[in-house]
């Protein structure tokens, strides 16, 4: 049973165990390190017997949550379940993505079912584990189970991506470090930049004509401004942990607030980090560039209420054609540096 502040988890126990423990948590990498930093439910010493839990409306509307249990056979010894399940909330709020490709690490089962006439996707949806019905693609291109098409997600192997460390080696090199962000007219010239400590982008950030630039960002980044760069150029930020996007942008209207870059967080990404509730009503959200978590999660937060969720996404991603020439000039080849030695050294 599913509510918007609630779900009734099931499952079947095994047999010989001295207790259960039962993990619930929006961050799956709480969940598969065992809440060691604590969860949103972290229950321990159940009835060995037990096959099913009430959370509670403890949960949030249109947020995806992730649990497991952990069946105790001694002091010493433990079972846990091979899979992380997850489920997602009711709410109205849906999210769109144009111009390339959706793939899920986990499962895509839970996503909001999209109005009639509109997509989820406009190309390929696949996932590693199995797909909803409520999941569209205009051509109708879905590929669950992905690649090997075992029915457990964990045992079909995952898109690999690279971490934020790799991401830095391979083409951050000599980069030009500083404090804070660079301002938007220092990049002219473009090249790649690093910023040694979390910052928050809060002015609108509009970048020069023809600028082709990388930020690295060793910590959080939070952006409570919209990003504006003209379609001759490419600006990507790279973050080292997690990556906030504010719900009202400055420079925003009532036509959406708009981030005209590629994001890539190793740690979550979030929305609408600061909306007082899941009811709040914002103004949707448009990234013009590519949307990447490459170890977490990403809350898509934006509500636009009654009137807007019937037709409208609350998020867009909906990278420019143009994007991909330019990332790919960018990021298809590592920063490769060299120097003669002289002979016997």
């Amino acid at each position: 049973n599913l509510t918007a502040t609630s779900a009734q988890l099931n499952w079947t126990s095994g047999a010989g165990g001295t207790s259960q423990r039962i993990y619930l948590d929006e961050s799956r990498s709480k969940v598969v390190a065992d809440c060691a930093s604590g969860c949103l439910i972290s229950q321990i010493g159940l009835d060995p017997n037990l096959t099913s839990y009430a959370t509670g409306n403890i949960l949030e509307p249109g947020l995806a949550y992730y649990w497991k249990v952990v069946e105790y056979r001694s002091a010493s010894c433990q079972k846990t379940f091979s899979t992380i399940p997850s489920f997602l909330t009711l709410a109205d709020a849906w999210t769109q993505a144009l111009n390339g490709n959706i793939h899920a690490n986990a499962l895509l089962s839970f996503v909001r079912e999209a109005p009639s006439g509109q997509y989820h996707g406009q190309y390929l949806i696949s996932s590693r584990g199995t797909i909803g019905a409520n999941v569209s693609s205009q051509p109708g291109w879905l590929a669950d189970l992905y690649p090997e098409g075992n029915l457990s997600a964990e045992e079909n192997t995952p898109v690999s991506l690279p971490t934020y460390n790799q991401l830095r080696s391979l083409f951050g090199r000599e980069a030009t470090t500083s404090l804070l962000l660079p301002s938007a007219g220092s990049l002219v010239n473009g090249g790649v930049y690093e910023v040694t400590q979390s910052d928050v982008l809060d002015n609108i950030y509009s970048v020069p004509s023809g600028v082709r630039a990388l930020i690295f960002v060793d910590g959080n980044l939070t952006i409570d401004a919209e990003v504006r760069v003209p379609a001759n150029s490419f600006l990507a930020f790279i973050v080292r942990d997690n990556l906030e996007i504010g719900k009202a942008l400055l420079g925003g209207d009532s036509s959406g607030d708009e981030i005209q870059a590629t994001l890539i967080a190793q740690g979550f990404i979030s929305t609408a980090y600061d909306r007082t509730g899941p009811t709040e009503v914002h103004r949707r959200l448009i990234i013009s560039g590519n949307l990447v978590s490459l170890a977490d999660t990403i809350f898509f937060y934006r509500n636009l209420g009654d009137g807007g969720n019937g037709t409208t996404p609350a998020e867009l991603v909906s990278p420019r054609i143009r994007t991909f020439i330019q990332a790919k000039n960018i990021l298809a080849k590592p920063r490769i540096f060299w120097r003669e030695i002289p002979a016997g050294f």
